[in-house]
């Protein structure tokens, strides 16, 4: 009786395909297919970056930015022109370039990002000349790649003021 019960549970071989009524296809699988929508979010247009501004005491006070998303480096040190944002006068941060600050080029060989500046820009009181050598120095070695920066003006290594009086021509 139980083998007779078995055999009777059981669902016939076939031996080919048939075919099946419409009505019968489960989960809609035969529906027309909707029109199609991207759900994957929009690209990226910006970048956050970090950048280094003045305290009142001359003291540097990294900032995150947001600058379009193929920034170069020397976008980057343009950036330390630009105004401080009211959030960060606010805080009472500065910068030492101005908006009329000549960057000829950036270009990073092998970890050192050598910055052509253009002849105006190292001028000015000895402070105000540490002040955006290190503004520059402070952004551009927290990018990735960058390790330390050599000064240039028309593309000829110049000296620079350091933080103990001394000048130097070398990568800082």
């Amino acid at each position: 009786v139980l083998a007779l019960l078995l055999g009777a549970c059981g669902i016939e071989p076939d031996d080919g395909p048939r075919e099946t009524e419409a009505d019968d296809v489960p989960f809609g699988l035969l529906d027309e297919p909707s029109s199609t929508t991207s759900t994957s979010a929009a690209e990226p247009t910006t970048v956050s970056l970090r950048l280094c501004l003045l305290r009142a005491d001359g003291t540097l006070a990294p900032v995150t930015r947001e600058l379009p998303m193929r920034t170069t480096l020397v976008d980057i040190v343009r950036a330390l022109g630009d105004a401080p944002s009211d959030a960060e006068q606010a805080r009472g941060l500065t910068t030492a370039l101005g908006a009329d600050a000549v960057v000829m080029t950036v270009r990073n060989d092998a970890g050192v990002a050598n910055v052509d500046l253009g002849p105006d820009v190292l001028t000015g009181s000895a402070r105000n000349q540490l002040e955006a050598v290190a503004q520059i120095v402070c952004t551009l070695t927290q990018q990735p790649g960058v390790g330390q920066v050599r000064f240039l003006v028309e593309s000829a290594p110049v000296e620079v003021a350091r933080g103990d009086g001394s000048t130097t021509s070398e990568p800082l």
